[in-house]
């Protein structure tokens, strides 16, 4: 797998891009010889992540509804479930954005590093229109066999 520098990328860039997007394959990229990416497909990205599902906790009390997304440690809470909906996705963007925005810090603390994959996961999904469903989507449920009888 040859790797291409930045500057060939730039030249060639409609090329390479439908490698990565069109024939489904990865293009690595690299800057001055120390700086790597990868240039991926976003269904190969949503293919990779698809196995990071976020599982929520819902809290019903007497005047208020709380949904815990254990994966980001984040809360959204509201009068009624809809509103506590709606303020966890709110809460997740703007996760997502600080995460990005000082990814570096992010990922290298301790508490932090490990939401990485969701945070991608979560940015993908915003990005496709798919947020709301991809946090809260209701489990899938595993039938046990039924025992003979």
């Amino acid at each position: 797998m040859a790797t291409i520098s930045a500057t060939e990328a730039r030249k060639r860039w409609a090329d390479v891009f439908s490698q990565a997007v069109e024939a489904h394959w990865p293009v690595p990229i690299e800057r001055g010889g120390d700086e790597r990416g990868l240039l991926i497909g976003f269904d190969e990205v949503q293919l990779l992540l698809d196995r990071y599902a976020f599982s929520t906790e819902v809290f019903f009390e007497a005047d208020a509804v709380s949904i815990w997304l254990e994966e980001l440690e984040l809360y959204g809470r509201g009068e009624t479930f809809q509103e506590a909906q709606v303020d966890l996705v709110d809460e997740v963007k703007a996760y997502i954005e600080e995460f990005l925005n000082d990814a570096r810090l992010y990922l290298r603390s301790p508490n932090r590093a490990r939401h990485f994959p969701w945070v991608l996961r979560a940015y993908v999904a915003d990005a496709s229109g798919e947020l709301t469903a991809a946090l809260l989507s209701p489990p899938e449920i595993q039938h046990e066999p039924l025992a003979p009888a």
